[in-house]
């Protein structure tokens, strides 16, 4: 095992980084086998004596120069410098890429009024590539390409206040269900519950475009599919043995590589039965398979657009005089 040290790395003088990563092969082998956690220790300057501010501005500068260093072991070190210009983008949004972080050590220099950190960083490794690939920078991986859905449904048989993570959405699992079984990978929810916050759900959800990209890039996943479900009994049919159960339905198709809304639909069903929870299963079950294949289709159109159509060139038509008209000399 060979340690790989930067020590001494000067930052406008301000502030000096080093960064300790466990390496396993030669800057020319490192796209096989890079790195997926990084220690960083930095430095910053205690302005007017905030150490807080100061420790927090360590903590963001040792999180981007893991990354910055992510990014020297997945391109070698000659293909990192040729193409900084496109690399700053990522090193703008170092963040996104941070699975998770713990401080190992934290002091306050009163003497020298500033904050240093070490911490030990964890990445997105799959999110850096797929980003290299959509910037040309590193070949794309083969794979299928998948959706990530993740719904946030209230529903009037449960309890409120329940995490997003206590359940799995009835209309999320048929939506799901639909994408399976036209072929495309859906990305299982189990396999997501510890890389994303439910603040960043909520966020998502009401209609945050970079928070859905932020879940696309901790998942992997191509297209993020995000909204809101609701389940209501409607007024008057409680006294009524007969239920009228509504359920509406509000998603946005939103691509990761582009930030963009490719698709959105609102839609809703209505079940009348005498059992609440199977009306509200149907209810769900109904309002997705209506919303279904717009969007699967709408994914489909967004990763296979067709070829615009070429105007074919038309022959002159010589227009005809009217009837008793007569040529003008």
């Amino acid at each position: 095992m060979i340690f790989k040290q930067i020590l001494n790395r000067s930052l406008s003088g301000a502030f000096f980084i080093s960064i300790i990563g466990l390496c396993c092969v030669s800057p020319a082998e490192s796209q096989i086998a890079p790195l997926s956690s990084y220690e960083a220790l930095a430095e910053a300057p205690a302005v007017k004596e905030n150490y807080s501010a100061s420790r927090k501005t360590a903590t963001n500068r040792a999180m981007r120069e893991s990354v910055r260093h992510a990014l020297q072991d997945l391109l070698g070190q000659s293909a990192y410098n040729a193409r900084l210009g496109s690399l700053k983008q990522i090193l703008a949004r170092s963040h996104r890429y941070v699975r998770n972080y713990r401080y190992l050590e934290s002091q306050d220099d009163m003497e020298n009024k500033v904050s240093r950190v070490k911490i030990e960083v964890s990445l997105y490794m799959d999110a850096l590539r797929k980003k290299l690939a959509r910037l040309g920078i590193l070949a794309a991986r083969s794979g299928k390409r998948s959706v990530v859905i993740l719904i946030k449904e209230k529903s009037f048989t449960s309890r409120a206040n329940s995490s997003l993570w206590d359940y799995t959405p009835i209309s999320e699992v048929a939506l799901g269900q639909s994408f399976i079984e036209a072929g495309i990978h859906a990305v299982d929810r189990g396999s997501i519950v510890d890389l994303i916050s439910e603040e960043t759900i909520h966020r998502a959800a009401g209609g945050d475009i970079s928070a859905a990209v932020d879940i696309g890039l901790k998942t992997g996943a191509d297209v993020v599919i995000v909204g809101n479900a609701v389940s209501v009994l409607l007024a008057g049919a409680s006294s009524s043995a007969l239920k009228t159960i509504q359920a509406n339905l509000s998603l946005k198709a939103v691509s990761t590589n582009g930030a963009v809304v490719i698709a959105a639909k609102s839609d809703f069903a209505i079940v009348k039965t005498t059992q609440e929870l199977k009306g509200e299963l149907r209810a769900f079950e109904s309002v997705s398979a209506k919303l279904s294949g717009f969007l699967v289709d709408a994914v489909r159109r967004f990763w296979n657009p067709k070829p615009r159509a070429t105007a074919t060139p038309q022959t002159a038509v010589k227009p005809q005089p009217l009837p008793g008209a007569r040529d003008e000399l």
